[in-house]
């Protein structure tokens, strides 16, 4: 993968984003959903602290919680914090990167490996909001940034940036789903799309590649609603012939 550091610069003759200057309370906000994935507290946007931009920003990429809540969840394909922001807010995130960061939109090589340079990025509709992974990618990517996160997190950091280059080029979609429950007349269980993208989904159950059911996963789960956040309708039961199976333990996949 091509680090973002070089896509993100400015054309030659502009001075880089720097990020100085003392940050409003507007920029707190928007520096907690761009971060860590959440509102800020009340009471320290009542009271801002008189700090440049860049210093709070830094303290809030070095942190645990952008650790374990961010890097760590890319890493181990866990939902991200950020999937349950609105689309008005990724909307806004996505003006306040340009606007007030200088993180400019993405161009269409930057999560392109050397070995797949080729591959672009999804072209987005002109009514999309900017995806979750589009918008880490632009702030942690940032030239003032990038090397505050890579001493902070090192490998870990460099792994994130891979798997954020890989969601964009899958086109966000990240579904994650189990196989709960399977009797002789249905298989039960629920599929959801974390990113938020696909909000209904058809899903497929198959033994050996071959598909043995079909279903919609439409029935709400409290708890699939809890964790990822969206409209939590991911339950599915799917009628099935017992017959396509063999009379022994197999293994069941979901599409």
């Amino acid at each position: 993968m091509r680090l973002p550091q070089s896509t993100l610069l400015p054309p030659p003759g502009q001075p880089l984003p720097t990020l100085e200057g003392e940050a409003s309370a507007h920029d707190l906000g928007q520096l907690y959903l761009a971060i860590l994935g959440r509102e800020a507290e009340a009471q320290l946007l009542r009271n801002p602290p008189l700090r440049p931009l860049h210093d709070i920003a830094a303290e809030m990429l070095r942190s645990d919680e952008f650790n374990q809540n961010v890097l760590q969840a890319l890493v181990q394909q866990r939902s991200l914090p950020h999937d349950k922001l609105s689309e008005q807010q990724h909307r806004s995130l996505g003006l306040w990167l340009t606007e007030r960061a200088g993180c400019a939109p993405l161009p269409p090589d930057a999560a392109g490996s050397e070995q797949n340079a080729a591959a672009p990025l999804p072209t987005p509709s002109p009514d999309e909001p900017p995806a979750p992974a589009e918008l880490l990618l632009r702030l942690a990517s940032h030239p003032a940034l990038a090397p505050v996160v890579y001493q902070a997190h090192g490998s870990l950091f460099t792994q994130a940036l891979e798997d954020l280059s890989t969601l964009l080029l899958a086109g966000q979609v990240r579904l994650r789903g189990k196989i709960e429950f399977v009797n002789r007349e249905f298989i039960q269980g629920w599929l959801v799309d974390a990113s938020g993208r696909r909000p209904q989904l058809q899903v497929e159950v198959r033994y050996n590649g071959r598909l043995v059911a079909t279903a919609s996963a439409h029935s709400y789960r409290p708890d699939i609603h809890q964790r990822y956040g969206g409209s939590g309708m991911a339950g599915f039961r799917a009628k099935y012939n017992p017959t396509l199976f063999p009379r022994r333990a197999c293994v069941l996949h979901l599409a």
